[in-house]
């Protein structure tokens, strides 16, 4: 009898050991802080994130990333804004329930709000069911959830802290949106983001056309200063002694001022002379006695 359950359970463990899956169980055992888990299952798995959000203006959009290396089913899932004014809208599973690996989704409440945007040929668009949610553009949160209402990833941007305290801060340019520095990164902080030119359904920076980039205008120079024109003096006619003076000849140039002719000088009357005084006679002077 012994010998027959012995080799019962040596068949069943043939039997295991011949059946295949895509996922294993390893018996290793792990300490991470207070955590303690006997058991991790490996396999290809779906990540799927909220990976960049445009919150300005009537038009607003989402794009999510499978950052994983499995399909995820997304039939039945949720966009929300804030938890504590909820307003969310059930993905329409007629036009997308499924997401690849490395695939982007662009995620809108009618074609209108993603009119006018330059989205690759092959990228998928769900416009999501019920009101439409208006993300407040002086803070909010872009939450994602499955068909049970789990979180499967969210962000807020400032001052919201819902998600990430401090939060991402707000674009500066209402024509930029929040765009994750990578697709997929996700270290569940506001340094995962930065403000950018949109990019939907794509990771790369646009670029212009070569007729858009405006030649930037070389500066003129500045014109050098004409020289003032010298006035050009007229030689001054000589004046013969006893002669008259000659009239100067007419000239488009300025003139020259004749010199005065000289007054005569007056001759000096002659001083007539003055005869001196006679002196008189010396007295005779009488003999001494």
């Amino acid at each position: 009898m012994k010998i027959f359950r012995v080799f019962v359970i040596i068949l069943a463990g043939l039997s295991l050991a011949a059946s295949s899956t895509q996922s294993y169980f390893t018996d290793q055992a792990t300490v991470s802080g207070n955590q303690f888990s006997t058991g991790v299952w490996g396999g290809p798995k779906a990540r799927i994130v909220v990976n960049e959000v445009y919150y300005r203006g009537s038009h607003e959009w989402i794009e999510l990333y499978n950052a994983g290396d499995a399909t995820a089913d997304i039939k039945g899932w949720q966009i929300c804004d804030h938890l504590l004014t909820e307003h969310c809208g059930i993905l329409n599973p007629e036009q997308k329930t499924e997401i690849a690996p490395g695939e982007y989704v662009l995620i809108a409440h009618d074609a209108n709000d993603l009119a006018g945007l330059s989205i690759p040929d092959g990228v998928p668009k769900i416009y999501y069911t019920g009101n439409q949610i208006a993300f407040n553009d002086d803070g909010d949160s872009v939450i994602l959830k499955d068909s049970g209402g789990a979180i499967i990833d969210m962000m807020s941007y400032y001052p919201d802290t819902l998600a990430f305290s401090p939060p991402v801060p707000k674009v500066t340019n209402p024509a930029n949106s929040l765009e994750r520095i990578e697709p997929g990164l996700d270290t569940d902080t506001a340094a995962d983001w930065i403000e950018k030119v949109p990019t939907p359904g794509d990771d790369e920076d646009p670029v212009l056309e070569p007729e858009e980039i405006l030649p930037s205008p070389e500066p003129s120079p500045s014109p050098e200063p004409s020289p003032s024109p010298s006035p050009s003096i007229s030689p001054t006619p000589l004046v013969k002694k006893g002669g008259s003076s000659p009239s100067p000849t007419p000239s488009p140039e300025p003139s020259a001022t004749p010199e005065p002719s000289p007054s005569p000088t007056p001759s000096d009357s002659p001083t007539s002379e003055i005869s001196p005084t006679p002196l008189p006679s010396p007295s005779a002077i009488p003999p001494a006695e």
